[in-house]
Formats: structure tokens, C-alpha cells, sequence
């Protein structure tokens, strides 16, 4: 019976550590700060290195780079979303545009072929 209570009380407490540290993560107010500092170094190592790992052809480029139609189609999304990250697939003349929302924060992928269209179901 001592066993099966110190069990349990051994369980409540690794819950009781997690939901704290959790806690501690949120209430940091990061709100005033611009997105990309909200990120942690460390996240955006493993963002960077899972990017790379992927290895689907697409290289990191500047916004100004790209072709006006791709750069008008891209500003369509800023009133609402921020530019991340912009990336171009030279072989398949796509690029992709990381947004982050105004709004909730949340990323949204979004892959424009050369004319500046809106591609779906590649990537």
C-alpha cells in the first residue's frame, strides 16, 4: 500500500512540475516584442536545421530579389501577415514565403510560382 501512495504522490508531483514550468513559459509577456524575437535562438536553430535537412531545392533569397509579379503577390498578404522567411526553388521557379500572422502569430506557408500565383499541393 506505502507503495502504490508514494507512486501516486510521485505522479502528482512530476504533473505539478510540468503545469509550473508550462505556466512560467506563457507568462512571459513577449507581446510588445517585434516576432522574430520572440523566437528562441534555439528554435530557430532547429527551424534552420530541419529546413536544411529537408533539402527540397529551395535556397533562402531577399524579398527584393524576386521578380516584381512574385514581390506584388507577397504584399497582398502584409496588411495581415508578416514575411519570415522567403526561399526560391531556381529548378522549379518557386518560391516559398513564411507569414507569420498579425493577428494570432500563427505561420502560414505559401508557395507562387513565377507569375505569382498562388500554387497548391507543392512544395
Amino acid at each position: 500500500m506505502k507503495k502504490i501512495i508514494l507512486s501516486i504522490a510521485f505522479l502528482v508531483g512530476a504533473c505539478v512540475i510540468t503545469n509550473v514550468q508550462a505556466l512560467n513559459v506563457k507568462s512571459t509577456d513577449k507581446s510588445a516584442l517585434p516576432v522574430q524575437d520572440t523566437v528562441t535562438k534555439d528554435t530557430t536553430s532547429f527551424v534552420s536545421v530541419m529546413l536544411a535537412a529537408s533539402d527540397d531545392g529551395y535556397k533562402e533569397v531577399k524579398l527584393d530579389s524576386l521578380n516584381a509579379d512574385v514581390q506584388t503577390a507577397i504584399k497582398k498578404y502584409t496588411p495581415t501577415h508578416m514575411v519570415k522567411n522567403v526561399y526560391y526553388n531556381s529548378a522549379k521557379q518557386l518560391t516559398k514565403v513564411v507569414f507569420v500572422s498579425n493577428a494570432d502569430k500563427k505561420e502560414k506557408i505559401v508557395i507562387f510560382n513565377k507569375e505569382g500565383k498562388e500554387e497548391t499541393g507543392k512544395a
